[in-house]
């Protein structure tokens, strides 16, 4: 028998088919999940995850998410990886920066991972 919550998943996961063919049609690109709080970006990111195999680094945003610092600290701990960390010279030049990191942080997750920014539009 299957659990309330699991058969919650398998039913969000019927009713994302379509949306998940999308996404399985941008694979390698970057898809941002846009529409208010409450329509279901989140189970969306997380049931596709879960249907298609994927690991999902995850992070929640929150208001000290705004501090290039602060955000790439977090990042880089539920990626699980060591990566670049700003120096106060370099926050002159974040752009070069986050070109760094970015590239850092996609060559140490698998490639079909997933990365989720969580509540962006907080």
């Amino acid at each position: 028998a299957l659990s309330l919550a699991r058969l919650k998943i398998k039913l969000l996961q019927l009713a994302f088919q379509r949306l998940f063919q999308r996404l399985d049609a941008a694979a390698g690109q970057a898809v941002w999940l846009v529409a208010p709080a409450g329509y279901g970006k989140s189970s969306l990111a997380a049931s596709y995850a879960q249907a298609r195999g994927h690991r999902c680094t995850w992070l929640r945003l929150s208001a000290a998410d705004t501090d290039p610092a602060s955000f790439v600290a977090h990042l880089s701990a539920v990626a699980g990886a060591r990566l670049p960390t700003p120096q106060a010279e370099q926050l002159g030049d974040i752009a070069a920066f986050a070109r760094r990191y970015f590239a850092a942080l996609f060559a140490a997750l698998p490639p079909s991972a997933l990365l989720v920014l969580d509540e962006a539009e907080s």
